[in-house]
């Protein structure tokens, strides 16, 4: 690794200070010999320059210094791991909703690789046919490696460079293409006046209009035909989810509203996908779907709501009434059973621990996790066809619900309640994509869904769902 002598501050004051930085990465593009490994067919090679930053480095306002349109931003909930990607070092794209041959393709271009390339997209819930989608500029599915990475693993921060080439290109020309890309990087900067370079927040825009999909009549009824159709013995439990968009008087801040909503986060993932200037897909997740470290698996049940109590007394009160409710414990043993016969198939052995209740910031959840050894022949696309989607957010049986969510919700779900992580071939992690937001020019679509059981209430699962979406809603005022 390249190491140089920088003195980074947590907020990047000026300009000149990440020109700095990037004029000496332009230095090691123009003088230096860069790492470079081959995927198992030898077909592509990636190559990648590093350089060592400060520890006090602000990995999240890296990112927003570049008016690139593509940028990911990563955050484990163990905080262990956090990662802003600018632009493509390279994708693999699918026009289907789903990642299996995405996977194997970065399996194989990732395999002699270190574990920190890692590829960072999602998926779509399942295909849809809304017309004008709010989707529309989102792909399918992708996976993409950044092309500029600021990454921090515990208390070390890394700038990364990175591209992959065909291996009949010579080093040569590829580092070529590198400093080209990275040159037109340079020029993007944004120009903010120093003030603006601050980590502070953008002020939300005035909210003119709200609009439900569904409406709340609407919801009402396709909760009624989910009733009917578990007393018929067809479904067991049907998640439904709603779609409140906020039309604005301008253009939101994306990357503000995301950074306030971490703000209150606890035991969660935090995500951040923007595909152009005015399109970009966020959110604060729970609920992981699994991580992977070669072949160790953890993954976990996650379900049942209620809000957080006003103090202590009454916090453990509900959190007992939550434990007692028969209506939840149904709701989350159904998620149990779906991910242990999951990992029946997937594993060698797994175990499953206790259940207990997850308490977030605004909520409370039911909550058990559950460990494993995957068989030698399970890899993430494998893994991804057992556990998506889960009965938290598709249902139970699997085919019907999802059947069901076809015929009676009537809106497009896109990325929301899907799988969206990194990958590589080394390990993976992947969370459910919920308690998360669309921002599409001046509208910001809020997604959110219910378990539906047999004694759920339309009016009471309406209100569920506006507890989950109230952090953001009270960002917009």
């Amino acid at each position: 690794m390249n190491t140089l002598p920088l003195d980074l501050p947590s907020e990047l004051q000026t300009r000149e200070e990440i020109s700095q930085i990037l004029s000496d990465f332009s230095h090691i593009l123009r003088e230096e010999t860069p790492q470079i490994w081959h995927d198992t067919s030898f077909t592509h090679k990636i190559l990648r320059f590093s350089l060592l930053l400060s520890p006090e480095t602000n990995v999240a306002h890296f990112f927003t210094l570049f008016k690139t349109p593509q940028k990911i931003y990563w955050k484990s909930r163990d905080n262990h791991v956090e990662v802003s990607g600018v632009g493509i070092g390279h994708r693999v794209e699918a026009h289907t909703p789903h990642l299996s041959s995405l996977l194997r393709d970065v399996h194989a271009l990732t395999n002699n690789a270190p574990p920190n390339v890692r590829f960072f997209g999602g998926t779509r819930f399942y295909a849809s046919s809304e017309a004008n989608s709010p989707w529309n500029a989102f792909p399918d599915s992708s996976l993409t490696l950044p092309f500029l990475e600021c990454e921090r693993i515990l208390d070390s921060v890394t700038l990364h460079c990175t591209l992959i080439a065909p291996a009949s290109t010579s080093d040569s020309e590829a580092i070529r293409e590198m400093e080209l890309t990275f040159s037109g990087l340079f020029a993007d900067v944004s120009t903010k006046d120093n003030s603006e370079l601050h980590t502070t927040f953008a002020q939300p825009p005035l909210v003119q209009k709200r609009e439900n999909t569904p409406s709340f009549q609407a919801w009402k009824m396709s909760i009624g035909k989910a009733l009917q159709a578990f007393s018929r013995g067809n479904l067991e439990k049907v998640v439904m989810a709603r779609r409140a968009s906020l039309h604005c008087a301008e253009s939101p801040d994306a990357f503000s509203l995301f950074q306030q909503r971490m703000l209150s986060a606890e035991h969660s993932t935090s995500f951040f996908f923007q595909e152009n200037t005015t399109t970009a897909f966020f959110g604060v997740t729970p609920e992981l779907l699994y991580s992977r470290a070669e072949r160790s698996i953890t993954t976990e049940a996650v379900a049942g709501t209620r809000k957080r109590g006003s103090h202590l007394e009454d916090d453990e009160s509900i959190a007992q009434e939550l434990l007692n409710s028969d209506k939840d414990r149904r709701e989350h043993a159904s998620v149990q059973r779906f991910i242990a016969t999951a990992l029946d198939e997937l594993t060698e052995t797994f175990s499953i621990g206790t259940v207990n209740v997850l308490k977030l910031h605004h909520l409370q959840h039911l909550y058990a996790a559950f460990s494993g050894r995957l068989r030698a022949t399970v890899d993430d696309a494998a893994i991804l066809e057992q556990l998506h989607p889960t009965p938290a957010v598709g249902g139970t049986p699997r085919r019907e619900a999802l059947e069901f969510l076809r015929t009676w919700e009537n809106f497009d779900r896109g990325w929301y309640a899907a799988p969206v992580g990194w990958v590589n071939a080394h390990a993976a992690e992947f969370a459910v994509a919920i308690r998360s937001a669309l921002v599409t020019d001046n509208t910001v679509h809020l997604f959110s869904g219910a378990g539906i059981v047999a004694g759920s209430e339309a009016e009471k699962e309406w209100q569920e769902i506006e507890m989950k979406i109230a952090p953001l809603l009270g960002l917009l005022g």
